[in-house]
């Protein structure tokens, strides 16, 4: 449940409340965590993008955040997350040639911080394109996890339509993940191509994606349909 306000200047900003519960078998993995949270959450953004889908132009930048109490078993702690995300979009001497910039950064804090404290399912998505995750194509989805994460993506768009484009891209992370009872920083790359076109079902968007370290012998294939309107 939320309550959202913006104005004409590109200012938008909202404030929630959201419950979340999870039980083992609820979520991609078999050993989740039982917990149960609520908590306020609150959203404020700024954009001049003369239109959300496709743009040649213009920035947007967003900062959401949460804080409220996880209970796991019988241990209630505070839990806190903040994101703070932008994008913008440069024409390349004309409007169907487009560079563009994503990048963000997440944490999520839970009592002292600990491997222990934090829950998997509470930690964030890191690699594919998972909504609310770190974006790192060439990456398999919901086997990493992390407590903070920093991103960036460059992309070259060729607009080939309204909706429609064909792009090649490079995605950075680098992310807190955890490594038996401590945390470790770890690097994350992705490099490739794909396409966007508009189709009946929605905006259909096919990526090939590989990690450099890795090579292109394990690339993976990501595919993402969306609401065109």
């Amino acid at each position: 449940m939320s309550l959202e306000s913006a104005t004409n200047d590109g200012l938008s900003a909202g404030l929630g409340v959201a419950y979340n519960s999870t039980s083992p078998g609820s979520e991609t993995w078999s050993e989740a965590e039982s917990s149960r949270m609520l908590s306020l959450t609150g959203r404020m953004a700024w954009s001049n993008l003369p239109r959300p889908l496709n743009p040649s132009g213009g920035t947007l930048i967003e900062a959401t955040g949460s804080v409220g109490r996880r209970k796991i078993e019988s241990v209630s702690r505070r839990e806190i997350r903040a994101t703070v995300r932008g994008k913008t979009f440069r024409s390349l001497g004309s409007p169907t040639h487009v560079a563009a910039l994503f990048a963000g950064a997440s944490v999520v804090s839970r009592g002292q911080s600990t491997p222990a404290e934090i829950p998997w399912h509470a930690r964030i998505p890191v690699g594919g394109t998972l909504a609310g995750g770190v974006p790192v194509r060439g990456h398999r989805e919901e086997t990493t996890r992390a407590s903070r994460a920093l991103w960036l993506t460059l992309e070259y768009r060729l607009l080939t339509g309204e909706f429609s484009r064909v792009f090649a891209f490079y995605d950075f992370a680098a992310a807190r993940v955890a490594r038996s009872a401590s945390w470790r920083t770890r690097g994350f790359h992705g490099l490739g191509g794909g396409i966007q076109a508009d189709t009946r079902l929605g905006l259909l968007e096919i990526a090939l994606a590989v990690d450099p370290a890795r090579g292109p012998g394990n690339g993976r294939l990501h595919i993402r349909l969306a609401e065109s309107f």
